[in-house]
C-alpha cells in the first residue's frame, strides 16, 4: 500500500480515537424534581474504556462542585490512581433565591433538623451514579463516597439509603443523623475528625454555626462510630489503636464479612479538610495541622474494601 495512503489512514484513525476519549473535566446537568441539578466529573487521562472505580465527593455547607474539585486533592488522586471522581452539588436552603455562602448556602438534606426536607438528595445522588455509569464503564464493586461537614453527614445518610450501590464511605467531620438506620447491606466506614473542631466538637455540646446566631448542640463524634459498629455487629472493644505524629488511628473489626470501621482523630485539627486547602478563616474553623492527608488516607481505605465486597457479589 502507498505510504501516503497508510499515513492518511493512520491520521484518520488516531483522530477518531482521540475524539472518542472523554474530556478530562466537564459539567453535567440532570433534571430531577423539576430542578436542573449539576455535577462536575473528572476522568483520568489514563482511562481507555476499561472498568474503573468511582468516587463521589460531597462538599460542605456553602460550598459547590467547582470549589470541591480545587481544594481537596481528589482530581490529583484520581489521575494518580486511575479512577473517576465526581463532585455533586447541593441546593440552597431557600430554593427560590440564588445560592450565596453567607445568606443562602448550598446544603445537603442529610437529616440535620435545621435543614430543608423537600429536596430528595438521595434520589439525586443515585441518578448521578447511574448517569456516570452510562457514560463510562464504572466498576460496580468499587463505588465510594466521601464528603466534608454537611457533605459528611450526607455521606453517612447515603451509606444507609444507597447501600445497594455503594461499596464504602468515608465522612470527614460530620455526623450520622439518620434515626433507626436500616441499610439493605452493610459496608465499611472511615470517619476522620479533628479534636479542636469548633463546629463539630469531638466531645459534643454547644457549637458555632456560621449561618445561625445561636449555638447548636452537637453529639459527640464517637456516637456515629458506635452506631456504625452496631450495624456491622462489631463490639467497641474489638479494636486496635495506633498513635503516630499527632494522629490517633482506631480500627474496629473486621466482622465476619471482612468489614471494618476506622476512626481517625487529628490532634489540634479544626473544621478543615486535613491536608487540603483552607476554606475559611482560622478564627471561624480553627487550625489546619497538615499532619494527615485525608484524601490519600481515604483512598487507601477504599482500596482495602474491595476483597470484602467480593464476598457479597455487589452489582447494580
Amino acid at each position: 500500500m502507498n505510504l501516503t495512503i497508510i499515513m492518511a489512514i493512520a491520521f484518520i484513525v488516531s483522530g477518531a480515537f482521540l475524539n472518542a476519549l472523554p474530556p478530562q473535566e466537564q459539567h453535567v446537568v440532570l433534571e430531577l424534581q423539576g430542578m436542573s441539578r449539576k455535577y462536575l466529573i473528572h476522568v483520568p487521562h489514563s482511562y481507555k474504556g476499561e472498568e474503573i472505580p468511582l468516587v463521589l465527593f460531597l462538599h460542605g455547607a456553602g460550598g459547590n462542585s467547582e470549589g470541591a474539585a480545587k481544594k481537596y486533592g481528589w482530581t490529583r488522586k484520581a489521575d494518580e490512581e486511575s479512577f473517576i471522581v465526581v463532585f455533586p452539588e447541593a441546593t440552597p436552603l431557600d430554593l427560590t433565591k440564588p445560592s450565596h455562602f453567607r445568606t443562602n448556602p448550598n446544603v445537603w438534606n442529610s437529616g440535620l433538623p435545621h435543614v430543608k426536607k423537600s429536596v430528595d438528595d438521595i434520589a439525586y445522588l443515585r441518578k448521578v451514579i447511574e448517569d456516570v455509569s452510562k457514560r463510562y464503564k464504572v466498576d460496580p464493586r468499587r463505588v465510594y463516597m466521601t464528603g466534608f461537614s454537611s457533605g459528611a453527614s450526607m455521606t453517612f445518610r447515603a451509606g444507609i439509603e444507597l447501600s445497594d450501590i455503594l461499596t464504602a464511605i468515608a465522612p470527614v467531620s460530620g455526623h450520622l443523623m439518620v434515626e433507626h438506620p436500616k441499610p439493605k447491606r452493610t459496608m465499611s466506614m472511615m470517619l476522620i475528625v479533628g479534636d479542636a473542631d469548633p463546629l463539630n466538637p469531638i466531645d459534643g455540646g454547644p457549637a458555632k454555626n456560621p449561618w445561625t446566631p445561636h449555638l447548636v448542640n452537637k453529639p459527640p463524634m464517637i456516637a456515629s462510630v458506635l452506631d456504625w459498629l452496631k450495624l456491622l455487629n462489631i463490639a467497641p472493644t474489638q479494636k486496635t489503636v495506633e498513635k503516630k505524629g499527632g494522629v490517633t488511628f482506631t480500627r474496629y473489626g473486621p466482622n465476619g464479612k471482612g468489614q471494618e470501621v476506622e476512626y481517625i482523630v487529628v490532634a489540634g485539627q479544626g473544621h478543615e479538610w486535613p491536608g487540603g486547602e483552607r476554606a475559611l478563616p482560622e478564627k471561624l474553623t480553627g487550625k489546619e495541622m497538615n499532619t494527615l492527608n485525608a484524601t490519600d488516607t481515604i483512598w487507601q481505605f477504599f482500596k482495602r474494601t474491595v476483597s470484602a465486597l467480593a464476598k457479597e457479589g455487589l452489582h447494580f
